[in-house]
């Protein structure tokens, strides 16, 4: 294909072309215009058919479009005709435009005419060349298809032109030379002036770059600045990359052997690849050293080879691991030459640098006259050298050995010692000494004697550890030495010194101290003229070691305390573990015994074991029998003794008699104390004597008492109870002992019972009143104050229950008063009940059981439910209230014939009987209600009427059957739950607050008020298994509830926190897995009550932990507390969450805390302390931790092992819970307070809560 050189850049150059441009040539052709003649409609519709005609252009190729049956011309411009076409009409072969194809590139227009005029000229369009086709190349580009003689222009990627170039006539394509490597390169070309559409892309490739390798590098050179060079394994691996600066054209590839190629990219085109090189690795640097040769530059990767002088391999070869730069070949046979080689990719390169491995140093060991040499190899030649390195002697070893000593070499001198393998001599050793002989020391009684010394030499005496003690020096024939006054009790050696050296030391000898002095004494031995920190031992006479003792500081003397009397004893002394020789024999005497006078006897002490012990009067006389003692024994009483007179008492052993003990008197015998009621009863005393009581702080309660006759005993009267006593008698001007501590109690308190509560009355002002119950457990205490001499106990009161009663003053508890039994609402009918008028101003209410005329009634309806409500007033009750003190019983009975029974009283009144802590009950044959004042919140109920003023305020207490739709709806929703029907009809307990038109419900109480059912006569009780709360949202929610007998009548007690619908339901429930636990009477308990849930399938899982969301449900429902619809403050607790509602009523509860972060994590085990952390907030809302004292608790506590394992916020808890026995220890001693809690233990500790709290 021929090519013209292509020209520098060419801008587009196109023709434009449009209506005007067509308009103006037609005008310049034709006489254009309006036929004459046509007018009007005629006028009209040439107009149309002008405007009609349009022309597109194509590749070779013009669309006209015209109307249909008109015919169309087509003119090449300026004016030159081409060719005609008629469009079709009418029919299917309508036509509205034409193609005219085959066109060459050129500007073309178009006129329609018809019936002989001419309908005007379309707009000019060109017929375009068609795109050429353009073919990657090595910095070059290849067009083709093109038009002959048509101009080529080649653009790049970014449109810029980078070459054109003119066709000759017949050529169809060109070659761009000397293109820029990149990508993208497209390319037109223009026929008449008009540029075709832009050809497909194509790159220019980089040309190949020049590779030349060499040891360790390959050389790249002619490539383009800027491109990034690639070095290739010769199988296509990357080897290294390189991207040159600007202006840089060459670059070596270092620290490489291999067999390679490169290649160059430039603008992200990839070149050539450059002809396969071989560069091979470089020589290496060694460095001979003892036994070893270190190999410094290899090659990263490379394998090293050593190879001896004449070629021959040494050892394995060692391949270099990932950062190793450098590689030591050791144990190398010493005194030859090496050099070494690497391999790397293959590639062998055998060279390096001779080296001479030579020998390591020798070890030396300087001897009495002789040099010892170890660690040589077989075969040297050994060399002893003198410090200023002339030659002292030489030895050659044989094959196998590798050590030697040089023999008679002489003391005092420095050497060292060489090797030489091979003509190859090693370093010197490190130098050494030739020492004298040992001399011979014997260690005696403060000295040292030395023999076996050199004429000459000078001695020196050494302490054990290296100081010095004396120094000697021999004269020209000496060649012994004693060294006299030695420090006795130390260890010495002996060194010689010879020419200034030193000999090794001798033998370690001890020098012995001299014996000591001893001397006998009353029960001691005593010591004198020892050495200071010596040892001193006492020995008996079969030479056994009695005693020892370590004299310290200055000390040379000690006494022996304790000795046998009568015996022989001598004593050494060590020093430095060197014993001295005895010292004289001695005897001593017993010491004298400690005796005690007491009542009528005297305890003798502190004698020795086997003595005989002896009795006597002041003036001498043996007062007793003489008693021996037996092994082992050091005490005895004397009894019988008279008493006023003084004694002393003597021992004798192994014959020897002790001095006389201290005089002491014998005192009168200490007599009984018995307390009583106000009195003190004395017994034991002797005949005679003078009696005398005491409080307990020594002072005198009452005058002396003189017995008379044979009178043994005396009451003492008129005492203050609660203090304690004791008594003293006198004989002979001798006080005796005190008697026993005794306390004078109080009187026993009156106990009576009343409703739900237990009265004690006629105690001392300032006593503590105790409750028990009859199984002796404490059910409740109260500290009277001020001038109170009485209470009523309210809290855990089980009706028909035994209690008794004490009062403890100043810590004293008088006797029980009781039993007496608390009785329940419906236990006491008053006759007013059947035959006081319904409806008046003279309703009777009971205060306490009796009848006082305070009530008006009034009769109602409320829909088909007749009603009755009785108003309190005000005055009465209050009066009533003052004499009747606090705790009393407000009860308003109701007769038989009402659906709706109610209550009502004023704020004002309402806040009295809260403040005396009174209980107000409404009694009605179906059952009661019997609510505590305290229980309502009455600046709760204020505050929500807009703050009424309490007079204004009425509060209704009412209790009702629910209406026939209510009672039915009841009844379905607790029917609804699986295995559960109704056991008795629903009973509607309420409280409302009214003032000022405004009515509000007070649904949710301060604690439990308790709603007594009366069960109809053949009920099965055994079935009744609890109550229940029907909620206006359905949910029937349990309610504790117990079963009593009260005059044969029975009623289920039902306690709950809130007002509201309930019921009596049977729900037996029995789980699988719970038969034969432990727990099974609790879990089945509990689950009858609907506390507890199994997993649907008839099981509890009762060994699996229970996590802390679980443990909040199950007491939630324990308690009976009705769901609260706060919003939940944990932040890992949702609304969606299972556990939500229940967590948030406990939160409103006051029952869980959660942790520090904000969290709850339901999901997590429980720990045991942290469910009793829960219950004991739990046993606050019961009333069961009023009754507990911190000292119960504490013990509770402290008789557990690992009671420390329990973190600090929990102990009080656990203490309350242990001490109420909710929660027991896992063992006697363990209390595991971390360890997780299962839901059988969960179960049994709810229910001890609820029994314990005398709620079921």
């Amino acid at each position: 294909m021929g090519n013209k050189k292509a020209s520098g850049k060419l801008g587009h150059n196109r023709l434009g072309v449009g209506k005007k441009t067509s308009a103006l040539l037609l005008a310049a052709a034709l006489a254009v215009g309006t036929p004459a003649g046509m007018t009007g409609e005629a006028s009209k519709a040439y107009a149309d058919v002008e405007a009609s005609v349009t022309a597109i252009g194509g590749i070779g190729s013009v669309t006209i479009s015209g109307t249909p049956g008109t015919t169309l011309n087509l003119y090449r411009m300026p004016n030159v005709y081409v060719t005609s076409y008629t469009l079709g009409s009418g029919g299917d072969s309508t036509e509205s435009s034409h193609v005219f194809a085959g066109l060459d590139p050129d500007v073309y227009y178009a006129t329609q005419t018809s019936g002989g005029y001419l309908y005007g000229a379309s707009n000019t369009v060109a017929a375009k060349p068609s795109a050429v086709t353009v073919a990657v190349g090595v910095e070059q580009i290849v067009v083709s298809g093109a038009t002959s003689g048509a101009t080529i222009k080649l653009y790049a990627p970014d449109g810029t032109e980078a070459q054109h170039a003119e066709l000759d006539d017949g050529d169809t394509g060109y070659t761009f030379s000397d293109v820029l490597p990149a990508w993208n390169y497209y390319a037109t070309q223009t026929v008449n002036g008009i540029e075709s559409p832009e050809s497909n892309y194509a790159p220019a490739r980089p040309s190949a770059v020049t590779a030349v390798a060499g040891n360790g590098y390959v050389d790249v050179s002619g490539a383009f600045a800027s491109a990034e060079l690639t070095l290739h394994n010769a199988n296509g691996t990357v080897a290294a990359t390189h991207t040159l600066e600007a202006g840089e054209h060459d670059y070596r590839f270092a620290g490489v052997a291999g067999i390679f190629y490169v290649v160059q990219t430039v603008n992200g085109v990839v070149g050539m690849d450059s002809p396969l090189v071989t560069a091979m690795p470089p020589l290496l640097a060694i460095n001979g050293g003892k036994r070893t040769v270190t190999v410094t530059n290899p090659l990263a990767g490379a394998t090293l080879q050593l190879y001896t002088f004449n070629g021959t391999p040494v050892g394995a070869p060692y391949t270099l691991v990932a950062g190793e730069t450098s590689h030591v070949f050791n144990n190398v046979p010493p005194g030859m030459n090496y050099f070494a080689g690497q391999t790397v990719n293959g590639i062998v390169n055998e060279g390096s640098n001779l080296v001479t491995v030579a020998p390591v140093e020798v070890t030396a060991t300087g001897g009495v006259k002789q040099v010892a040499v170890t660690g040589a190899e077989p075969g040297a030649e050994l060399k002893l050298h003198r410090a200023d390195g002339t030659a002292a002697a030489s030895y050659p070893l044989g094959a196998g050995e590798t050590a030697y000593t040089f023999a008679n070499v002489a003391p005092g001198t420095n050497y060292y010692v060489t090797q030489t393998v091979g003509g190859v001599e090693s370093e010197g050793s490190a130098p050494v000494t030739a020492a004298a002989g040992e001399v011979t020391a014997t260690g005696g009684v403060k000295q040292v004697a030395v023999t076996g010394a050199e004429p000459g030499a000078e001695l020196k005496l050494h302490r054990a550890d290296g100081t010095a003690a004396d120094s000697y020096p021999l004269g020209a024939g000496e060649t012994a030495y004693t060294f006299a006054n030695v420090a006795p009790g130390t260890n010495y050696f002996v060194t010689q010194t010879v020419g200034g050296v030193d000999s090794i030391a001798s033998g370690l000898v001890t020098v012995s101290p001299p014996a000591a002095e001893a001397n006998g004494a009353v029960g001691s031995v005593a010591v004198t003229g020892a050495e200071p920190g010596a040892e001193l031992k006492l020995y008996d006479a079969g030479n056994h070691v009695l005693d020892t003792r370590i004299l310290s500081g200055a000390e040379t003397g000690y006494t022996f305390e304790g000795v046998l009397p009568g015996l022989g004893y001598y004593v050494t002394q060590t020093a430095g573990g060197v014993e001295s020789l005895n010292t004289n024999t001695v005897t001593s005497s017993p010491e004298k015994v400690t005796v005690e006078g007491a009542a009528g006897q005297a305890a003798v002490s502190a004698a020795t074991a086997g003595a005989t012990l002896r009795l006597y009067a002041a003036d001498g006389t043996e007062a007793a029998t003489a008693h021996t003692l037996g092994a082992g024994e050091t005490s005895y009483t004397f009894t019988g003794v008279t008493p006023g007179t003084n004694y002393y008492v003597i021992q004798t052993v192994n014959g020897a008699d002790s001095v006389g003990s201290v005089p002491f008197t014998v005192s009168p015998a200490a007599v009984i104390a018995d307390g009583g009621a106000g009195s003190v009863a004395v017994s034991g005393a002797t005949p005679g004597a003078v009696l005398k009581l005491y409080a307990a702080d020594g002072s005198s309660a009452l005058d002396p008492y003189s017995l008379t006759g044979s009178d043994t005993a005396h009451t003492f009267t008129g005492l203050a109870p609660g203090m304690n006593y004791y008594a003293v008698q006198t004989v002979g001007g001798v006080d005796s002992m005190a008697s026993n501590l005794v306390s004078v109690e109080p009187e026993a308190p009156e106990i009576r019972g009343i409703t739900r509560k237990i009265e004690v009355k006629g105690a001392t002002a300032g006593a503590i009143l105790t409750l028990y119950r009859k199984d002796l457990s404490v059910a409740d205490s109260y500290t009277l104050t001020g001038e109170e001499t009485s209470h009523v106990f309210t809290q855990r009161i089980v009706t028909g229950a035994e209690y008794f009663a004490s009062q403890t003053v100043n810590g004293v508890e008088s006797e029980w008063a009781g039993p007496a039994r608390a009785h329940a609402p419906a236990d006491v009918v008053e006759e007013t009940q059947d035959t006081q008028e319904a409806e008046g101003n003279s309703f009777d209410v009971l205060v306490n059981g009796k009848a006082e005329s305070m009530g008006a009634a009034k009769k109602s309806m409320r829909g088909e439910q007749p009603a009755l409500t009785v108003t309190m007033d005000e005055k009465k009750l209050l009066d009533k209230l003052a004499s009747e003190g606090p705790n009393a019983v407000i009860t308003i009975p109701f007769g038989p014939g009402y659906d709706i029974e109610a209550g009502e009283l004023n704020g004002q009144m309402l806040k009295e009987l809260a403040g005396k802590q009174a209980v107000i009950v409404i009694r009605t044959p179906d059952g009661s209600y019997s609510l505590p004042a305290q229980l309502l919140d009455i600046e709760d109920i204020e505050k929500r009427l807009d703050s009424a003023a309490l007079e204004a305020i009425t509060i209704r207490i009412e209790m009702a059957k629910p209406d026939a739709m209510a009672a039915a709806l009841a009844a379905r929703r607790a029917s609804a739950l699986q295995g559960v029907t109704l056991a008795a009809p629903p009973l509607v307990f309420a409280v409302t607050a009214e003032a000022g038109g405004n009515t509000i419900v007070v649904n949710r109480l301060g604690g439990y008020a308790e709603r007594a059912f009366a069960i109809p006569a053949g009920v099965d009780l055994s079935q009744i298994t609890t109550g229940v709360a029907i909620d206006e949202d359905g949910t029937v929610r349990h309610a504790p509830t117990r079963i009593e007998q009260i005059d044969g009548k029975a009623y289920a007690l039902v306690s709950n926190v809130s007002n509201g619908v309930y019921a009596l339901v049977s729900h037996p429930v029995a789980f699988r897995d719970a038969a034969g636990h432990w727990a099974k009477q609790a879990i089945n308990d509990m689950g009858a009550r609907m506390v507890i849930e199994g997993n649907g399938t008839g099981l509890f899982q009762p060994d699996r932990s229970i996590t802390r969301g679980e443990f909040a449900a199950i007491l939630v429902r324990a308690l009976g507390l009705k769901t609260d619809g706060e919003t939940s403050k944990f932040s890992d607790v949702k609304a969606s969450d299972g556990f939500d509602a229940v967590i948030r009523t406990a939160v409103s509860y006051g029952l869980i805390d959660g942790f520090e972060d904000g969290t709850f994590r339901p999901a997590d085990p429980i720990t045991r302390e942290q469910a009793m952390a829960i219950i004991a907030k739990a046993m606050k809302w019961t009333g069961l931790s009023a009754g507990l004292s911190e000292d119960g608790a504490g013990r509770s506590l402290s008789s557990f092992k690992d009671e420390g394992d329990a973190a600090g916020w929990a102990r009080e808890a656990i203490a309350d819970c242990l001490e109420a026995g909710v929660i027991q220890g896992k063992t006697s001693t363990r209390l595991a307070p971390k360890a997780a809690i299962t839901r059988a233990e969960t179960a049994a500790i709810v229910q001890r809560l609820l029994q314990r709290s005398a709620l079921i």
